[in-house]
């Protein structure tokens, strides 16, 4: 559309690089959340074989990292306790596992142990973070994405929200290619992804009378004068009124005094 962002949201207008980049991204987010989902899921787990061990009455059974309702007996606090500690020591083990310091296989095994057996999606997150990392090095050494991402801060640095179209012509300047057009919604944490296809159309600007006047000037066909109306002065008669000292130059001012007057000299 024309018209300017809505308040509360935030527009990014990428290429296919940064477009791959974002979604690698979410990958790596959702894997994450999936981390610390198994974290709370497995605090949860040991808290209640914890009350069972004691002897209390447990109506639920054990859950899983799938999940599972929790028993009124167990203490929340205690548990968030226990879940953030979790999610720490896998995360420093995945550190550990990043850096060259822990075999991929005895990863493995220590996640399943620590997070329960349907943290299996965290199994591949080495692959995930260099296939990120190699791509980061792609768009580092691409020239468009740098650019496009400067036109990103220049139109957000304005203290407004941008106006779409002229944040669209200005992106056209660098690429011509598919768009990629992002639209996050701080309202309710929402974000949408429309890939547009490049239209010249869509990016000619029609307000203003300036706009409108150059437009039919430079596609107008030019009017022609009837052969039979009065043709107009060419020339100031002030200007042909002077002759000059030399005799030689009589006739071309009396020529040019006939073209003033709609006369054709012979």
């Amino acid at each position: 559309g024309g018209g300017s962002s809505g308040g509360g949201s935030r527009l990014l207008l990428a290429n296919e690089l940064m477009y791959v980049f974002l979604r690698y991204h979410r990958h790596l987010y959702a894997r994450l959340w999936q981390a610390r989902k198994c974290a709370d899921m497995q605090a949860r787990a040991q808290a209640q074989q914890a009350l069972r061990d004691a002897g209390a009455h447990v109506g639920t059974p054990l859950p899983d990292c799938d999940g599972g309702a929790p028993a009124s007996e167990i203490d929340d606090g205690a548990t968030a306790a226990a879940a953030a500690g979790l999610h720490a020591t896998f995360m420093d083990m995945t550190l550990r596992m990043l850096s060259g310091d822990l075999e991929i296989s005895l990863y493995e095994d220590q996640v399943r142990q620590l997070l329960g057996p349907n943290s299996y999606e965290l199994f591949t997150l080495d692959k995930l973070v260099h296939k990120l990392i190699n791509h980061m090095r792609l768009m580092v050494q691409d020239e468009h994405s740098h650019r496009l991402w400067e036109l990103h801060r220049y139109e957000h640095a304005r203290g407004v929200s941008p106006n779409a179209l002229t944040y669209a012509i200005n992106m056209h300047t660098i690429l011509e290619d598919t768009v990629y057009r992002f639209q996050y919604n701080t309202s309710d944490a929402s974000m949408s992804i429309t890939m547009v296809e490049p239209r010249a159309e869509a990016l000619t600007i029609t307000e203003g009378f300036v706009n409108e006047y150059i437009r039919s000037y430079v596609s107008d066909v030019a009017q022609r004068i009837p052969k039979d109306a009065e043709s107009p002065c060419p020339f100031m008669r002030r200007n042909l009124t002077v002759r000059s000292a030399d005799p030689g130059e009589d006739d071309v001012a009396a020529a040019l005094d006939q073209v003033s007057q709609g006369q054709v000299p012979m």
